[in-house]
């Protein structure tokens, strides 16, 4: 079943797919595709390796939605943990997280935890 997050943004946990419409066209993307959606005021951008795609919407309406390999390391961002390309250290409890196409994302030393348990 489809779950109406907002006028323009569909989440299908049963297929893993986000519906995103645009005027008179639909944009389809698997969720496992995603490496990373970002706040932008009232709207969040939902990056995939091809392109990225602005809605209406907000992180909060989104992030329980998502499977379990998604989180949220920073207040404007929500990551897909399986599209982590790298991490470094900032300082001794600050980090910066690069993903797949690049973007870099800054990390807390809880995050970085939290992240290294999952691939546990």
């Amino acid at each position: 079943p489809l779950n109406k997050m907002n006028k323009n943004l569909k989440i299908s946990k049963k297929l893993k797919l986000i519906v995103a419409s645009d005027n008179d066209s639909y944009l389809f993307c698997k969720t496992k595709h995603i490496i990373a959606i970002t706040s932008e005021k009232e709207y969040i951008r939902i990056f995939n390796p091809k392109r990225s795609c602005l809605l209406t919407g907000s992180l909060c309406s989104i992030i329980d939605e998502l499977p379990n390999y998604f989180i949220k390391p920073h207040k404007s961002y929500i990551i897909n943990m399986k599209r982590i390309k790298k991490i470094r250290p900032l300082t001794r409890k600050k980090y910066l997280l690069t993903m797949e196409n690049g973007m870099e994302i800054p990390l807390t030393k809880t995050t970085f935890q939290e992240i290294i348990e999952y691939f546990k």
